[in-house]
């Protein structure tokens, strides 16, 4: 098995500022506490067993008792990068969901 590392390790802030450019919108992180967060999941028909999975994810990841097992490496890491994911993924998605 082959773990996997995307483009170079990108924050928040730096997605929020790429999404912007690439689709053409203001998009700001916002950190919101654990409550929020769920309640947003489960406004959105996330089941709240699930919506709080994610949670305990998210705040596992950001505190960094989830992170890869393996470094990083020239084998493990593809050449995408987060900005051409975005503009090859996100804006063709949005761009498509508002025609349809």
């Amino acid at each position: 098995m082959l773990e996997l590392h995307g483009g170079p390790e990108t924050s928040y802030d730096e997605v929020a500022a790429v999404l912007s450019k690439v689709l053409e919108r203001d998009i700001e992180h916002v950190t919101v506490g654990a409550d929020d967060f769920t309640g947003a999941l489960t406004g959105m028909g996330v089941s709240q067993v699930l919506a709080e999975a994610l949670v305990e994810l998210s705040e596992a990841i950001a505190s960094g008792h989830v992170r890869h097992r393996e470094p990083r490496s020239e084998a493990n890491t593809t050449p995408t990068d987060f900005a051409a994911f975005a503009k090859e993924v996100f804006r063709p998605a949005l761009l498509g969901a508002q025609q349809g």
